[in-house]
C-alpha cells in the first residue's frame, strides 16, 4: 500500500507492505466462525497453534443447545426432546461461558481505522480463562443507510483485546454495523445487540495527513446526455424517445438514476403541467421513452 508522508518538509510516497492475514482466517472459509472461535480461545496458549487449531476443528462438537439430528438420536436423547419444550427448561447450558457482550462504542481514528470497545454484562466466571473475542460486520454502500440492503455478517476481527483497532477492511463511504460475540473453549452464549450504524468518510489523496476527512459528495449530474430516434408509432400513435446519458464523477458507486420529465398540456383556456419521475437501474445508461404525441416536454435528469 502505498501512502503519502510528509519528510523535510517535502511530500512524498512510501511504500507500506502489508503484513500476512491473521492465522484463523483460513479457518472461517470452511468451519463455523463460532467454532473457529472456540477452538481459538483454546490453542491461543499452545507453542504450536496451528496444529491444535487443526485437531480441534476436526473433533465432534455440540454447541449448548444444538439438538442432534434425528435419525442420529440415541432412544434417551429422543424423549429428552420431546419432554423438553425449548432451551430454558435445560439446565447449566451457560455454566461457565463469558457473558454476551453489550453497550457496543466505536470510536473513528485517522483514516477509516475504528476502535470498538463494549461491556460485559456481569463478570467473567473464574474458570473462563482464554476468553476471546469474535467481531463480526456487515455494510451497505450509499449516502443512507438502508437495513435491507445490508449484506450478511462476515468475521471482521478475532482476538483476545477486548477493545481491537480496526486498521483495515473498512472502505470508504459505507455505512457499518458490528455485533461482538465473547467465546472460550467451552463455548459461547451468543452475539450481541448489532452497533448502532457508523459511516465511514471517503478520503481524498493526502488529506488524511491534516486529519482533514471529507464526506462522500452527492452525484454530480449526468454527462453528455441526448435525445435521438424520435418516432411516432403507426399503430398507437405514441412517441418514442431514445435517451442516452454517460455516468457522473462521483465520490462512491452511483445506486442508480432518477429521471424527471415534465408534460405540457396545452388546453382551450389554459395549460397545466405534469411531472412524472422514473428510477432507472444504476446499470442503464439509455433508456426508451413513449407517450402519447402532441405534447411538448421537458427532461431533468439526475444521477
Amino acid at each position: 500500500m502505498w501512502v503519502a508522508k510528509e519528510v523535510g518538509g517535502e511530500l512524498g510516497w512510501w511504500l507500506i507492505l502489508p503484513t500476512c492475514l491473521a492465522f484463523w482466517t483460513k479457518y472461517t472459509v470452511e468451519y463455523d466462525a463460532m467454532r473457529v472461535a472456540r477452538c481459538y480461545s483454546k490453542c491461543d496458549r499452545y507453542p504450536s497453534i496451528n496444529q491444535c487449531m487443526e485437531t480441534c476443528l476436526s473433533e465432534n462438537f455440540t454447541k449448548p443447545g444444538k439438538c442432534p439430528e434425528e435419525n442420529s438420536m440415541s432412544p434417551f436423547e429422543a424423549v429428552c426432546l420431546i419432554a423438553c419444550a425449548n432451551d430454558s427448561q435445560c439446565t447449566d447450558l451457560g455454566k461457565y461461558l463469558p457473558p454476551i457482550p453489550e453497550k457496543i462504542i466505536i470510536r473513528r481514528e485517522k483514516s477509516n481505522m475504528v476502535t470498538l470497545d463494549w461491556k460485559p454484562k456481569d463478570l467473567v466466571p473464574r474458570r473462563d480463562e482464554g476468553v476471546c473475542y469474535l467481531v463480526e460486520e456487515r455494510h451497505v454502500l450509499g449516502p443512507r443507510y438502508s437495513e435491507s440492503r445490508l449484506t450478511s455478517w462476515g468475521v471482521l476481527h478475532l482476538g483476545s483485546k477486548p477493545s481491537p483497532s480496526i486498521k483495515a477492511g473498512l472502505k470508504t463511504g459505507h455505512w457499518y454495523q458490528f455485533r461482538v460475540a465473547a467465546v472460550n473453549e467451552k463455548g459461547s452464549r451468543g452475539y450481541s445487540v448489532p452497533s448502532k450504524p457508523f459511516k465511514t468518510a471517503v478520503i481524498q489523496n493526502a488529506m488524511f495527513l491534516l486529519g482533514r476527512i471529507k464526506e462522500p459528495r452527492n452525484p454530480r449530474e449526468p454527462r453528455n446526455l441526448s435525445l435521438s430516434g424520435a418516432r411516432v408509432q403507426p399503430f398507437d400513435g405514441k412517441l418514442r424517445i431514445l435517451l442516452r446519458w454517460r455516468q457522473p464523477p462521483s465520490d462512491v458507486p452511483v445506486m442508480f438514476y432518477k429521471l424527471f420529465w415534465s408534460q405540457l398540456i396545452v388546453g382551450p383556456t389554459n395549460e397545466s403541467v405534469i411531472i412524472s419521475h422514473r428510477s432507472i437501474s444504476k446499470l442503464t445508461q439509455g433508456v426508451t421513452l413513449e407517450d402519447v404525441s402532441g405534447t411538448t416536454w421537458d427532461y431533468a435528469f439526475a444521477g
